[in-house]
């Protein structure tokens, strides 16, 4: 079980101008998938994201986010990247939105649960 103050990271989803819409407890976790498929574990919404855009892989102590949409793409500092590895605080831009990395000793107050994910405002379904 996570809880604040260990060091497992958690993954959040914001707005480009950093409004959070969803954290992932990334605790017992090694793959997550993202896009607009009703499959994905995160969904992504907008015409600019894929329906299996990325995945989230652990490889031992890193997370690498890995483009699976030729089309679409992500970047890392504006700049197209097939492959990131996700680091403390660096967006990754998927569509509409950045994917990042917070570690616990960093976290905000913002809301969190032994659930997989919280949701921050609005429903999960209206992540950009």
């Amino acid at each position: 079980m996570h809880h604040p103050g260990s060091a497992m990271p958690e993954l959040v989803i914001s707005t480009f101008e950093g409004e959070a819409l969803l954290r992932v407890n990334l605790a017992g976790r090694d793959v997550l998938t993202l896009g607009r498929s009703d499959r994905c574990d995160i969904r992504l919404r907008g015409a600019d994201a894929s329906r299996h855009h990325a995945v989230l892989v652990r490889e031992g102590d890193r997370w690498m986010l890995i483009n699976l949409s030729a089309a679409r793409g992500m970047y890392d500092d504006e700049r197209p990247v097939d492959r990131a590895v996700m680091q403390e605080d660096r967006p990754i831009r998927i569509g509409r939105v950045y994917a990042w990395l917070i570690g616990a000793a960093t976290a905000s107050d913002a809301p969190w649960s032994d659930a997989a994910a919280t949701w921050v405002g609005e429903s999960f379904r209206a992540v950009a």
